[in-house]
């Protein structure tokens, strides 16, 4: 029985990953793969509600519940014997977060001491890049400015892509880690899921491909998110962005456009310079047929003038307006056709109301 793990690292198209798996669960099956659940068991195919075992993981990583994994790793081997299956697939970013390896929980040793055929597969992407995608679905909801995001994430040392490699490698075996690289030029078919499915040993044609999932805020929008962020209850609320997403109608190509605050381009090369030493190894590793500054270049965003940045602050404001626009005409159009709907009572049941 193999199992392969898909862990992350987060921001690094997890969502999109799992959104794949979800609409491809019957075709997992027919594959005799099977795709685990946020119960720790095998989904049928026709789970509709299937969600990857996210809180179940963070459960265990970051509470102090007493969940034996132990057990529901044999019973969820168990069940993929009955079930005859030959694989499954387990797909959790939190899977290498830094808990995984600074904690006395042991949580992926006892994944290993269980399945004894593992297959992981981890993607990153330029830590700059992963910065600001994390400051954009975290930080703005604690409301903190991207420069007080970063100097936290230097604090912390996150992502801290190395560590989690070398765990991996030392928990699993060097031979059972695969990584990829969130960039067109090293993904197969230059696309993550082609990728993804490419490293399983299958063809695209095999499966439904899905669009991407989670995507980001406009850069210049989440900046003014952040600093209204009261109307977040946590870290992770999503109601927010349900709601953009539901009042906009012509500017979603802006709002999730990758534009980039100009504040970014001011710190893209420290950041960068930051992780070289990592960058260096790990591009030797497992990236030595690409040249590594088509990867890990830390100078990929810098800016060369001072009207360069005029220009980008300029085109950024027109777009905020054009998504603010949006929002309003929206509400205008939603209001009059709701106005527009409500009958006006003739003369005659208005009398008829008064006579009774």
């Amino acid at each position: 029985m193999k199992l392969i793990l898909h862990v992350g690292h987060n921001k690094c198209g997890s969502s999109t990953i799992q959104s794949f798996l979800k609409a491809n669960i019957s075709k997992f099956n027919n594959q005799r793969i099977g795709i685990v659940n946020q119960f720790m068991k095998i989904s049928d195919s026709d789970d509709k509600n299937w969600v990857q075992p996210g809180m179940y993981f963070h459960k265990i990583l970051f509470t102090e519940n007493k969940i034996d994994i132990k057990r529901d790793l044999i019973l969820l081997k168990e069940e993929a014997e009955i079930k005859n299956l030959n694989s499954i697939i387990l797909s959790d970013e939190r899977l290498s977060s830094r808990s995984c390896f600074n904690n006395d929980k042991n949580l992926l040793e006892d994944i290993s001491s269980v399945f004894n055929n593992i297959e992981v597969i981890y993607y990153i992407r330029r830590q700059d890049e992963y910065c600001l995608s994390a400051w954009q679905q975290w930080g703005i909801k604690q409301g903190k400015s991207f420069q007080e995001y970063m100097i936290d994430s230097y604090r912390l040392k996150e992502p801290d892509y190395k560590l989690s490699i070398e765990g991996f490698k030392s928990i699993f075996g060097e031979h059972a880690l695969k990584v990829g690289f969130i960039n067109k030029i090293t993904l197969f078919n230059e696309n993550l899921l082609s990728d993804f499915i490419s490293k399983l040993g299958f063809e695209d044609k095999d499966f439904s491909l899905v669009s991407d999932a989670n995507k980001g805020i406009h850069a210049g929008y989440s900046d003014i998110l952040r600093r209204t962020s009261k109307v977040f209850e946590s870290p992770v609320d999503n109601e927010i962005k349900k709601l953009i997403n539901k009042n906009i109608t012509n500017s979603s190509d802006i709002i999730y456009s990758k534009e980039k605050p100009v504040i970014f381009y001011s710190y893209s090369n420290e950041i960068m310079s930051f992780y070289e030493k990592d960058n260096i190894e790990i591009h030797n590793t497992y990236f030595p047929n690409y040249d590594f500054n088509l990867l890990f270049d830390k100078n990929k965003y810098k800016i060369k003038s001072d009207k360069e940045i005029f220009e980008i602050e300029i085109e950024q404001l027109k777009n905020l307006i054009a998504i603010q626009n949006d929002f309003i005409f929206t509400m205008i159009k939603r209001n009059n056709k709701n106005v527009n709907t409500k009958k006006t009572p003739s003369i005659i049941q208005r009398i008829k109301s008064r006579l009774r």
